[in-house]
């Protein structure tokens, strides 16, 4: 995609600099980023090796806070990130995602992550041009109630819905005496996939301060994407259900496990949680492999387009 887009540039200009910039929290492992934007890792070829005047750099900022200087961004771009918020707004006590709350707890939610995405928005503005334009491609409800993990009404949609698997195997951890009722309760992801209401609110009323800010939307719609994971198993590319249980689970776990570790109490070791959560993920990596069809992470994303005026 920044290939496309940098040779679309260059198509105007043979000069102009450009200037790219991975936005991540501190935290984040760099180092394989700008292996491959310099070429010296296997895969597509980078577009540093195709154009010059091209210039890649890091910010290491949370994208609630400003990420380049003011009036810098020409072109903004950000896929399945902001469902993150700054904190949970309160306890989830019979699931473990908003997506699944009660009717009281998801409202929490949705008015947390309606000041979020506020502020969101707000520092896009700052940093936008007059004449920028931003895609932001964002975890969201459609108007079916489907979400990610959860879409069996789709076409080919798999059947087990992942954050009620979630909250079914977690829950069992509490029936066998592995954790407590109040961890389980204490377990919840600070996420909210919004709907396209909920995204578009802050961009269209008249007296909001992003609209005072100078964005308006120019675009959205909702799209899924089947699983990968899932595709690959239904194609015949493993070789046995373990084998895609192991790569499902392995990318589930790529960026759920901190949510169930921050759950368990201090009072346990950092070897006791660990091995708790590692049990938690062989549980559910049975479960896949023993029902393989069933199982997949389609994603539901709104594709929202906005301009900077």
């Amino acid at each position: 995609m920044m290939h496309k887009a940098i040779a679309a540039v260059r198509a105007k200009s043979a000069t102009v600099p450009i200037v790219v910039i991975y936005e991540d929290q501190p935290t984040n492992d760099f180092k394989p980023l700008f292996m491959m934007t310099q070429g010296l890792m296997p895969g597509p070829k980078s577009y540093l090796q195709d154009f010059d005047g091209v210039f890649v750099m890091a910010s290491g900022t949370s994208f609630y806070a400003p990420c380049s200087p003011p009036g810098t961004v020409d072109l903004g771009f950000s896929a399945t990130a902001m469902h993150w918020l700054r904190r949970t707004p309160c306890p989830i006590k019979a699931a473990l995602h908003s997506a699944m709350a009660t009717p009281e707890e998801n409202a929490q939610y949705a008015a947390q992550a309606d000041k979020d995405w506020r502020r969101i928005l707000m520092q896009r503005a700052s940093e936008m041009k007059s004449g920028a334009k931003a895609v932001f491609v964002n975890f969201s409800t459609d108007e079916e109630g489907r979400y990610l993990g959860s879409t069996a009404s789709a076409p080919g949609g798999p059947s087990v819905s992942m954050h009620a698997k979630f909250s079914e195997i977690w829950a069992s951890f509490v029936g066998k005496g592995t954790i407590t009722q109040e961890e389980y309760e204490a377990t919840n992801f600070p996420q909210h996939y919004r709907s396209e209401a909920q995204y578009t609110a802050a961009l269209t009323e008249q007296d909001s301060n992003v609209a005072k800010a100078g964005l308006k939307l120019l675009g959205v719609h909702n799209i899924i994407t089947p699983c990968p994971y899932r595709a690959g198993w239904l194609a015949g590319k493993y070789e046995s259900p373990e084998a895609f249980a192991a790569d499902y689970i392995g990318t589930l776990r790529s960026w759920s496990s901190g949510v169930f570790l921050t759950g368990l109490s201090d009072s346990r070791s950092a070897e006791e949680k660990q091995s708790i959560v590692d049990a938690f993920y062989g549980a559910y990596q049975a479960d896949v492999a023993g029902n393989p069809d069933g199982h997949g992470m389609d994603y539901v994303h709104a594709v929202l387009t906005v301009a900077k005026e």
